[in-house]
């Protein structure tokens, strides 16, 4: 199963790659690695550690993020988000349209409680929440691993784009992680829970590589280009270890003495 991607010639020049962490996809994918017991071995330091700290805040993000299956777009909103900040004030400017379109879709799949109806309507108090929530849970889970994370993520990237630069667009879709394969002009996107076909029409493609993602994931907002996040491995930032596939951020984590406090 999974997400066919297709590509036309305009597509195919619009492949872009985040050079630094997306605060907001780290988020949404943690939120369900935390949620979940199969995730593997490499994620339990952290999922413990993180549950150790969890912010009463943060109970407001397990409403919105179930462990698998949709979730709001507009967590998780299309482009670069340099920092932080920046992405949380792209999630709360949400036009209250497509917050009423994201919850309402969530609520077909779930019961909602009643700030999250009125988080569909725009209500500002509901908003501040919500960036409050989401800024409380990246201090506490993500913030605390980010300088061991950042030399790395700089080598996965930096490999990526050199890949596209010196070897071209077909050698860098076709390395991407195990579960993604490039048939030209179609990108397989491997997903245990979706099997669909997706059509880029000139919106491109934006590839966000992730410590804190045990599967793949798509985000195909009201604007473009689409979103692909995927585990980063072993493999992928140059280190030596039997097991490839494992996300080599949380596999440090795993070696260190102790966690931070």
């Amino acid at each position: 199963m999974g997400v066919r991607i297709h590509f036309d010639a305009g597509d195919l020049r619009k492949v872009t790659i985040a050079q630094q962490p997306a605060p907001l996809w780290d988020i949404e994918r943690s939120l369900r690695a935390l949620q979940v017991t199969n995730a593997g071995a490499a994620y339990a330091p952290w999922r413990a550690w993180a549950r150790m700290r969890l912010p009463r805040t943060a109970h407001q993000l397990l409403t919105l993020v179930p462990p698998t299956g949709p979730c709001p777009d507009f967590l998780t909103p299309t482009g670069p988000s340099p920092d932080l900040e920046s992405g949380l004030d792209q999630v709360l400017s949400t036009p209250r349209p497509l917050l009423n379109r994201d919850l309402g879709q969530l609520a077909e799949r779930r019961r909602l409680p009643p700030w999250a109806h009125d988080l569909g309507r725009g209500s500002l108090p509901a908003l501040r929440s919500l960036g409050r929530a989401l800024r409380d849970y990246h201090q506490a889970a993500i913030h605390p691993l980010q300088h061991r994370l950042a030399a790395d993520y700089e080598t996965v990237t930096g490999g990526l784009t050199q890949t596209l630069s010196q070897r071209g667009l077909d050698a860098l879709l076709s390395n991407l992680h195990p579960s993604i394969r490039w048939n030209p002009p179609v990108l397989d996107v491997g997903h245990p829970l979706y099997d669909d076909d997706v059509h880029l029409n000139g919106w491109g493609l934006h590839l966000v590589p992730s410590f804190f993602t045990p599967t793949n994931a798509f985000c195909v907002n009201h604007t473009p280009p689409m979103t692909v996040t995927f585990p980063i491995t072993t493999q992928r930032a140059g280190t030596s270890v039997r097991h490839r596939t494992t996300p080599l951020g949380l596999n440090l984590l795993r070696a260190q003495p102790r966690l931070p406090e």
